[in-house]
């Protein structure tokens, strides 16, 4: 693979990664939509600030995936995203339905071990 190409894939991996930074989103935050940007002051009260995520560990990875054959997977719409991977003479699938549940998927291809992590917000996977 040429340099330019690497150094575009990289700068991809690297924006992805911090798209799914959730730091930008602290109390402290002095810019943006949550405050006024001259006085950094809350435009709401922040006792009517409600956590709306999960909290640790709610979104369990999923570990050791089975597997079906296209022709089983009657939950999957021809138009559903996928995440697919191919490693060796393996090919696997790994629906949006799914790691939109799951975000975090640890797996083996041929003694490989093999993370997929996905952010739901932004769509992207990484391998």
């Amino acid at each position: 693979m040429d340099k330019p190409v690497l150094s575009i894939i990289i700068g991809i991996l690297f924006f992805t990664m911090i798209s799914c930074d959730d730091s930008l989103l602290s109390e402290d935050r002095t810019n943006g939509g949550d405050t006024d940007q001259k006085t950094g002051e809350w435009l709401i009260p922040k006792d009517q600030v409600y956590d709306g995520g999960p909290g640790k560990d709610g979104i369990p990875s999923l570990s050791d995936p089975k597997f079906i054959t296209p022709s089983e997977a009657s939950f999957l719409e021809e138009d559903d995203l996928i995440v697919g991977v191919s490693f060796g003479d393996q090919i696997r699938a790994y629906p949006h339905l799914i790691l939109d549940w799951h975000e975090i998927v640890n797996d083996r291809i041929q003694d490989q071990a093999l993370s997929i992590t996905y952010c739901p917000l932004t769509g992207s996977a990484l391998g």
